[in-house]
């Protein structure tokens, strides 16, 4: 032991002494303090040195992997290329060589869309024009009927796929003044020609109902006629055609008049295809009368 150390240990003694013994354990717990305070702050800057130095290898090893061995290029230097020939290669006309590069693929691309738009316009025209033709192909396939009466004077307006409320008027005033209008000699012709405008079944049963009454108006000289004070019809889409008449008939036996009558006749219509012989391109498809 020096004599500097044994000089410190007298002093502390002393303050030892001096203090008492509570003093002198606190003024040692200050000065532990103080010198872990120190050591930590010591260790802390060497760390931090070893830290940089650290990280400045890491950067350093960073850099030297990615050399001019690995890139082809030497490391963290921007070079000028060369100008003029290179070798084999006149690098003053690579610029324009580029350029015309360009040039060409660009116009490549926008012939490409050209010739897309083209292919798609004439695509588009090519669906809607067989569109169109298959729509007029089916219009032309319907069946078109341009109703010309053989027995009327004159001339009834026909427009295909349409019937003129004329042409319905008169053939209900034809069909009515052909069943109504009757002779003794021609009866039997009359009635059996309007059944021929009816359906098959009905036309059965209108001949088997009037069988009789022909039979007597041949017998006994019956003639009858008949007057229409009120015909109305209506009619849909479909070519159907429903007609309420009011008729006033008068009936005669020979020269006798037996009187007058007031009727009403409900009947339906339907349009067909003219069928020879006919005059009218209906078919009855209902009729009915009754006495007011």
């Amino acid at each position: 032991m020096n004599t500097n150390q044994s000089e410190s240990l007298k002093r502390l003694f002393q303050k030892m002494g001096n203090f008492g013994f509570l003093k002198t354990l606190q003024l040692m717990w200050c000065q532990g303090v103080t010198f872990l305070k120190s050591k930590a702050i010591q260790m802390k800057s060497r760390l931090k040195e070893k830290t940089l130095s650290l990280a400045v290898q890491v950067t350093r090893w960073n850099n030297e992997m990615l050399t001019a061995i690995d890139k082809g290029v030497k490391a963290a230097e921007l070079t000028k290329p060369p100008a003029g020939v290179y070798g084999d290669v006149d690098l003053r006309v690579l610029p324009q060589f580029i350029s015309f590069k360009a040039a060409t693929l660009r116009e490549k691309l926008n012939l490409q869309y050209v010739i897309l738009l083209g292919v798609f316009a004439w695509a588009a025209t090519f669906l809607i024009q067989n569109n169109r033709i298959d729509y007029w192909q089916t219009k032309y396939r319907e069946k078109e009927f341009i109703l010309v009466p053989s027995k009327i004077v004159g001339h009834t307006p026909a427009v295909p796929q349409t019937v003129p409320k004329e042409y319905v008027k008169d053939a209900f005033d034809y069909f009515i003044q052909m069943q109504g209008t009757t002779t003794p000699s021609g009866i039997r012709n009359q009635l059996e020609n309007f059944a021929s405008y009816m359906e098959k079944g009905l036309s059965s049963k209108y001949l088997a109902q009037v069988d009789e009454w022909i039979t007597l108006c041949e017998k006994k000289g019956i003639y009858e006629q008949v007057e229409i004070t009120k015909l109305d019809f209506e009619y849909n889409k479909n070519g159907v055609f429903k007609a309420e008449i009011l008729l006033r008939r008068d009936r005669r036996e020979n020269s006798d008049f037996l009187g007058t009558a007031m009727e009403k006749i409900e009947m339906t219509m339907t349009v067909q295809p003219p069928k020879p012989g006919q005059a009218w391109a209906f078919e009855i498809t209902d009729f009915s009368k009754k006495v007011m």
